[in-house]
């Protein structure tokens, strides 16, 4: 896939296995890190158009990270995709309350890597949706000068 760029946060290797050559097989560029410290560093350096974390992770666990990343500027463009084995209510709502793109449970590495494509197609169509209103704004500027000159 062109420009999208995912960072994996799993602790549990063999998950992290499975999720790798998913992205790999898909031909998706990934930046693949064991805990949410490193996440930080490698999501600011690499500065991937998704984030796939686990919601239950030592020290600091997928939703505490999830708010540092909304809340850093060099980070907070970052879609994030909940990966977790929980069904519980406050963890779906959490997801919805953090404008979560995807919250999986259990998902396919198919179905994953469908979620993946589809998140980028949304952002790369949101931003061309801005880059043709951002032009209109710019003509009708431009029409409204020409007018006044007028």
């Amino acid at each position: 896939m062109n420009d999208v760029s995912v960072l994996v946060v799993e602790d549990n290797q063999f998950d992290m296995t499975i999720i790798t050559e998913a992205l790999k097989a898909a031909e998706i560029e990934y930046i693949a890190v064991h805990n949410s410290v490193d996440a930080i560093e490698a999501a600011i350096k690499h500065q991937p158009s998704i984030a796939l974390l686990d919601l239950n992770m030592p020290v600091i666990d997928g939703r505490e990270l999830c708010e540092m990343l909304q809340k850093e500027p060099k980070t907070n463009h970052i879609k994030v995709i909940f990966l977790t084995a929980s069904d519980r209510a406050e963890d779906i709502l959490f997801g919805v309350r953090m404008h979560a793109a995807y919250y999986v449970k259990g998902v396919s590495m198919t179905e994953l890597i469908k979620g993946i494509k589809g998140i980028d197609f949304a952002v790369k169509l949101e931003e061309e949706v801005t880059s043709y209103q951002n032009l209109n704004h710019a003509l009708h500027n431009k029409y409204n000068r020409v007018c006044e000159l007028h």
